[in-house]
């Protein structure tokens, strides 16, 4: 009921990952590359100082 990345989590160009979940995503580790992009749809998210976007990454948050 929750999802969550992890350090070797990553998203690179032309990469599209699609989260939806119910409940809270926690974001603890990876990487969204230049030209990568991820869409968390999800109640709550939560980002740690080891997840990183990069210029050019995109990080997308759709709240429920």
């Amino acid at each position: 009921l929750f999802r969550s990345t992890s350090s070797g989590f990553s998203i690179d160009d032309g990469g599209i990952v699609d989260f939806d979940c119910e409940q809270i995503v926690n974001l603890t580790g990876g990487v969204i590359r230049k030209g990568g992009k991820l869409i968390i749809h999800a109640k709550a998210v939560k980002m740690d100082s080891g997840f990183k976007v990069e210029p050019g990454g995109i990080l997308q948050i759709k709240n429920r």
